[in-house]
Formats: C-alpha cells, sequence, structure tokens
C-alpha cells in the first residue's frame, strides 16, 4: 500500500515538474519570438539608414559636380560683367539648396540614429524582462525541487520506520 501511494505521489510531482518545465518553455519560446522581431526590425531600420547613406553620398556626389561646373562656368563668363552676375546669383542659389540639402540629410541621419537608439533601447528592456522572467521561473523551479526533496526525504523517514 505505501509503495503504491509512493509511487502516486512520485508520478503527481513529475508531472507538476513536467508541467512548471512546459510553462517556462512557452514562455521562453515567446520572448525569443518577440527577440527575432526586434532584429527584424532592427535590420530594417539599418537598411533604411543605409539607404539614406547612399543618398547623402550621392547628393554630396553631385554637389561636388555642381561645384565643378560652376567653376567651368565662372571662368567663361568672365569676358562679361553681366554674365558674371548671372553666374554669381546661381552660385548663391546653389549653396542655399547644398545647405538644405545637407541640412535635409542631418535631420534624416538624426532620425535614423533616433530610431536605431530607440530600437537598440527596446531590444534591451526585452531582454531585461526575459531575464527577470527566467531568474523568477529558475526561483520557482528550485523551491519545488527543494519541496519535493523534503517531501522525498520524509517520505524515505517514513518508510524506514
Amino acid at each position: 500500500m505505501k509503495k503504491h501511494l509512493f509511487t502516486i505521489i512520485n508520478a503527481v510531482g513529475c508531472l507538476l515538474l513536467l508541467g512548471i518545465v512546459s510553462l517556462q518553455w512557452g514562455q521562453n519560446e515567446l520572448q525569443r519570438q518577440a527577440f527575432r522581431n526586434l532584429q527584424k526590425e532592427l535590420r530594417s531600420t539599418e537598411e533604411t539608414r543605409d539607404e539614406a547613406l547612399d543618398r547623402a553620398a550621392s547628393l554630396s556626389a553631385d554637389l561636388a559636380d555642381l561645384k565643378t561646373a560652376l567653376t567651368i562656368a565662372q571662368k567663361s563668363a568672365e569676358d562679361s560683367a553681366l554674365a558674371q552676375k548671372a553666374q554669381s546669383d546661381q552660385l548663391a542659389a546653389l549653396t542655399a539648396e547644398r545647405d538644405q540639402l545637407i541640412a535635409r540629410r542631418d535631420t534624416q541621419n538624426q532620425e535614423l540614429t533616433d530610431q536605431v537608439t530607440a530600437q537598440v533601447t527596446e531590444w534591451q528592456e526585452a531582454i531585461k524582462k526575459r531575464d527577470a522572467t527566467i531568474k523568477e521561473q529558475n526561483a520557482l523551479l528550485d523551491a519545488q525541487r527543494l519541496k519535493l526533496n523534503e517531501a522525498i526525504t520524509k517520505l524515505k523517514q517514513a518508510g524506514a520506520r
């Protein structure tokens, strides 16, 4: 009779441990999926940033080409004071446009940097939450293990009597 009772208690304890482990595994899988989603978002943000940097490099090259063209135009326009005035006005307009493009590029770079920083912060918070949950679940498992060990010890002592 006692052996049968011990077997039942042991089976119930094993089922309880199986349930706890299954619950923890399920939670870990959910957190892993959330982490993967954050990584995908980070990659997407990095690709967007890289595209913006490529556009900025292209704009800088275009500006360099424009400066070269302006220099050539100014040299040929030195023959005429009126042509030189027109070239000066054109240079001022292009410089303002360049400044606007640089300001826009800087704004885009800052926005992308802020987005990446926010994504990394979210990712770090998610990892902290996951780690806290894992520690909490481990503590619960340790407590359950100790209770089971005590119960087994008591059962062994009761069986030895």
